[in-house]
């Protein structure tokens, strides 16, 4: 039986093991430092400065950056997109060479992971001109390119050696009846302008702004061959005369907010989907909220969201 006086007896005894255990020498325990975090510019070579791709290291540490070296010599990389990081594969950085030309194209490069250096393995047709968005994949499967001059979006099978296939898919977005008529701005909108290719989080859907109808095209995506389904693609109105340029999904999974290049605002929008294999659809809903993006006595002049 544990009675209070037997507890009294064994108490300077537990307390002396206490005490001995509390005067152990433990070893600290020595942090690691974060990895450094590679960075990548792309630039605009028209202007006779800039060569390419440049790279920078981030210390997450310290906060610092270390000065830009030229990495990847190209023509006008103005948007880049990195395969998904799987640990013991390799990275690929792939690049849209923004020429406005039925040549331009979109370039692979494979990554040093130990240094960040890029090495050009291949270069393909960007499947119209002006090419200004480039995405991949979580499956590191497929690619998809958006051609603002061109009014085109292609997309593409990665190859196993990290290479783009040649355009798989060409949707040429000056099909009124598919896709909407022109905006109002007679000089922005002359013409269809997709501005980007944005993948939903389960890489089941591509979402494409097309700044000149003000509209947001949603397509199915076949991730095994790259295919972007074109029956009945589902088409969401923004207002008139915004610009929708970019699109970005909260990490959530449900809201969406677009940057509207004309207008200068960001709406709030709703995502739903299917969950039909056969004939899967996602859809945007309008929440009717919107912001401005700058001040009201900004110039009128540099008034250009983006």
């Amino acid at each position: 039986m544990f009675t209070r006086r037997r507890f009294l007896a064994l108490f300077p005894a537990f307390a002396a093991t206490t005490h001995s255990f509390a005067t152990l020498p433990f070893k600290k325990k020595k942090i690691v430092p974060p990895p450094p975090v590679f960075v990548y510019f792309g630039t605009d070579t028209n202007k006779d400065v800039s060569k390419g791709i440049y790279q920078s290291t981030f210390n997450p540490t310290t906060g610092q950056l270390s000065v830009p070296v030229l990495v990847g010599p190209t023509a006008r990389p103005s948007f880049l997109a990195l395969s998904p990081a799987r640990s013991g594969q390799k990275r690929f950085l792939y690049a849209v060479n923004a020429l406005n030309d039925l040549a331009a194209t979109v370039t692979t490069f494979s990554q040093d992971p130990a240094s960040g250096a890029i090495n050009q393995l291949g270069q393909v047709s960007s499947g119209g001109a002006g090419p200004a968005y480039v995405s991949v994949d979580a499956s590191g499967h497929a690619a998809f390119v958006a051609n603002y001059f061109g009014s085109t979006v292609a997309s593409y099978r990665v190859q196993p050696d990290g290479t783009l296939s040649q355009p798989v898919t060409v949707i040429d977005f000056k099909d009124k009846e598919k896709f909407g008529s022109r905006g109002p701005n007679t000089v922005r909108q002359d013409i269809p302008h997709p501005h980007c290719a944005t993948i939903s989080p389960d890489d089941r859907f591509l979402l494409v702004c097309d700044l000149g109808s003000d509209t947001i095209s949603v397509f199915a995506i076949d991730s095994e061959t790259g295919h972007l389904t074109m029956n009945d693609p589902h088409l969401f109105d923004v207002r008139r005369g915004s610009g929708p340029r970019h699109v970005v999904f909260h990490p959530n999974g449900r809201w969406v907010y677009c940057i509207n290049e004309l207008d200068n605002t960001i709406d709030q929008l709703l995502w739903t989907k299917t969950s039909s294999v056969e004939k899967p659809q996602g859809l945007l809903v309008n929440t009717n909220f919107h912001i401005k993006a700058i001040a009201d006595d900004f110039p009128t002049e540099k008034k250009h969201g983006g």
